[in-house]
């Protein structure tokens, strides 16, 4: 079972229709990052059936972050993208009285917000 059919499984109403344009769902977030990165860590990730996403990709992503630490992965162009994305969508959204909804991100995303 892929990581994001757990996660529909474990919870129900979590809405996975926005991975589905992604031709490898299990890396996506390697689509938010310098293309340089990405490619070299699709190059030498290697598959692991232990890891939630198949394969030690996201191994790979934290450790070129701790290597080029203070420098970032992600421009704040991208960052700022993303944001507004999220903001339109987070507004689509139609919640019923007492409902909530839940945006989970990194911090610099929130800053940015």
């Amino acid at each position: 079972m892929n990581v994001v059919q757990e996660y529909k499984n474990k919870f129900i109403n979590l809405d996975c229709s926005l991975l589905e344009k992604y031709e490898d769902v299990a890396h996506y977030y390697l689509k938010d990052i310098k293309d340089e990165f990405a490619k070299k860590i699709m190059q030498e990730k290697s598959i692991d059936p232990d890891d939630p996403c198949g394969s030690n990709a996201f191994e790979l992503l934290v450790e070129a972050i701790h290597d080029m630490y203070p420098h970032k992965l992600e421009s704040m162009k991208s960052i700022l993208n993303r944001v507004d994305k999220c903001k339109k969508l987070v507004a689509s959204y139609t919640l019923e009285e007492q409902s909530k909804l839940v945006v989970v991100a990194h911090s610099n995303f929130f800053k940015a917000w």
